[in-house]
């Protein structure tokens, strides 16, 4: 498994420290992992890495659009038609903007590969006091630990296709707790960003693949 975390400004620092629990988990469960951090999140580094180990699991976190994802600074790390192919033969877990919409399904056309990712901007709201305590951010959280269960739920052992809907279900779940107003940082402002993120989160190409 290769997982990138860039931490060069506030969103990439909060999906660098929440890959936290992405990283016990795949300890817990005794996968091996090459952590790519900060400025070695590189195009030359990870294509390197991915070509030495041939990872069956790949997650990026990182700035995007539909047709990249990006790395270190904005690096663009894969880009559709440029290296797509790196991302063959493997299951991908992309959070950042829009990729699944354009980069994704260049990446199916190979039928061993699955893209899990957003086909629109995907969102997460900050608190300004917790800016430097990303793991304390409540708000942040609502968004943040249900995306976190593609990859948990993926190490454990599930399908693609199931690790995406769990995911969406703890969503959903946070969406009705909002709306019962029964969750701490939570609120109605969050809705909408919700719903977008429920409603763009996608399992492209073999939804029966298994990291495990």
């Amino acid at each position: 498994m290769i997982i990138t975390r860039p931490n060069h400004d506030y969103t990439t620092n909060y999906l660098f420290k929440w890959s936290k629990f992405i990283i016990d988990e795949a300890s817990r469960t005794k996968t091996d992992i090459i952590d790519l951090v900060g400025k070695k999140v590189t195009r030359n580094n990870f294509e390197s890495h991915v070509k030495k180990i041939k990872p069956n699991f790949i997650i990026i976190n990182g700035h995007g659009n539909k047709d990249f994802v990006c790395g270190y600074k904005d690096e663009i790390l894969v880009k559709k038609g440029v290296n797509d192919g790196i991302l063959s033969n493997t299951v991908v877990f992309a959070r950042s903007c829009s990729s699944a919409s354009g980069l994704g399904k260049a990446c199916i056309k190979n039928a061993n590969t699955t893209y899990i990712g957003y086909n629109a901007d995907y969102f997460f709201m900050l608190d300004e006091d917790k800016l430097f305590h990303p793991l304390e951010d409540n708000s942040a959280k609502m968004f943040l630990e249900p995306s976190n269960y593609v990859a948990i739920s993926l190490l454990k052992g599930h399908s693609a296709q199931e690790a995406n809907q769990r995911s969406k279900n703890e969503i959903r779940k946070n969406i009705l707790k909002i709306l019962a107003n029964t969750v701490s940082g939570g609120d109605q402002s969050m809705l909408p960003l919700m719903i977008s993120n429920y409603n763009h989160q996608v399992c492209l190409g073999n939804g029966n693949a298994r990291v495990r």
